[in-house]
């Protein structure tokens, strides 16, 4: 055999090998999409709960409680497949957590009783993990979109028939006054 003979077959070799590498990295990453995407889905349903159960609370401002009961009901009853509807949902619900707590003095008067302190520590706990949870599912998206975007995976058909992935984008932050 001939050096180019050779050189063929190893071009081939390794081919094969990295279209093999590139379909299970991107399996992996699929994978590892859905993971991070039921995790923030949990998130989100657990800071919703402790939104709505906070409002209920005798001690909670009225006027705030009730915007933030429906925020918390309408992101709990949004369509978990709906991806515009279910982020605007949960921007409205961050919106409402935001303004129910952006008084330092009602925070402090809240932290005045044992039940609404418990809750408010549970809602910042909830609502890191929310923030976590939707890093760590925008990092696998851009990791998976990168690959995605590559020739030979574009040109093989790697991916399958996955569909795109996309970011779950909606404002996370907490105010001052709870952090």
């Amino acid at each position: 055999m001939s050096t180019v003979d050779w050189f063929a077959i190893g071009t081939v070799v390794y081919l094969a090998w990295f279209l093999s590498h590139q379909a299970g990295r991107l399996d992996r990453l699929h994978h590892r999409i859905e993971t991070s995407s039921s995790a923030l889905d949990a998130h989100l349903a657990r800071r919703a709960g402790l939104c709505a159960q906070m409002s209920a609370c005798p001690g909670f401002d009225l006027a705030s409680g009730s915007l933030l009961a429906q925020a918390a009901h309408d992101a709990l009853a949004c369509d978990v497949n709906a991806l515009d509807d279910r982020m605007q949902a949960e921007n409205a619900l961050s919106q409402a957590i935001f303004d129910a707590f952006e008084d330092a003095d009602d925070v402090n008067e809240y932290r005045q009783d044992e039940l609404l302190t418990t809750l408010l520590d549970e809602l910042v706990a909830a609502s890191k993990r929310v923030q976590l949870s939707r890093r760590f599912h925008a990092d696998a998206v851009r990791a998976c979109r990168h690959i995605r975007d590559q020739r030979l995976v574009r040109l093989f058909h790697l991916a399958g028939h996955a569909t795109l992935p996309t970011t779950f984008d909606f404002m996370d932050e907490l105010p001052d006054t709870l952090s």
